[in-house]
């Protein structure tokens, strides 16, 4: 057992404060490990690819935007019988029936009610309209990659399946 004194009483403090920090570094770092990361997946892609292609995906944004107008429709998601609708027309407003879409409905902190579209039911005068079911009520992003022809372009709507008056938000 080691004796404090004066003398040792200061060395003795800042050993026992860096072996508590190296503990609690470790302590960090095992909790750190063993939790569940969900992927942030903007754009419908990881964060990695996202960034090393904002650049492309702001250029084909831009493109896109350019040519054709491309409006989320749908007023109000049920769960049981979610009907989520887009228009797509070009600048002059000649509807585009040609247009692929790839939606995926997702929670906004987890993929595990993730749900993906890719053929809509009906396609008429440039009215694109999915229907699918959401697992539970709550809060959903709504992504959606459309192209039409080259031409592509990433649109997110934010909605929620509670609440009738929910504004629902597009990016």
């Amino acid at each position: 057992m080691i004796k404090i004194t004066d003398h040792n009483r200061w060395p003795l403090i800042i050993t026992g404060a860096h072996v508590g920090l190296i503990g609690l570094v470790i302590w960090t770092i095992v909790a750190v490990a063993d939790s569940h990361v969900v992927l942030d997946r903007a754009d419908m892609m990881n964060y990695q690819k996202a960034d090393r292609d904002a650049n492309l995906i702001i250029r084909d944004k831009i493109a896109f935007d350019k040519r054709y107008n491309i409006e989320y429709l749908s007023s109000r998601l049920h769960p049981s019988h979610a009907v989520i609708v887009y228009k797509v027309v070009t600048k002059s407003g000649k509807p585009v029936d040609n247009a692929k879409f790839k939606i995926i409905a997702t929670r906004p902190m987890t993929d595990r009610d993730n749900v993906t579209i890719t053929k809509p039911v009906s396609v008429d005068n440039g009215v694109y309209t999915f229907i699918t079911k959401l697992d539970g009520k709550g809060r959903w992003n709504i992504m959606a990659d459309v192209r039409v022809r080259r031409y592509e372009r990433y649109y997110n709507i934010k909605t929620d399946t509670m609440d009738d008056n929910y504004i629902t938000r597009t990016f």
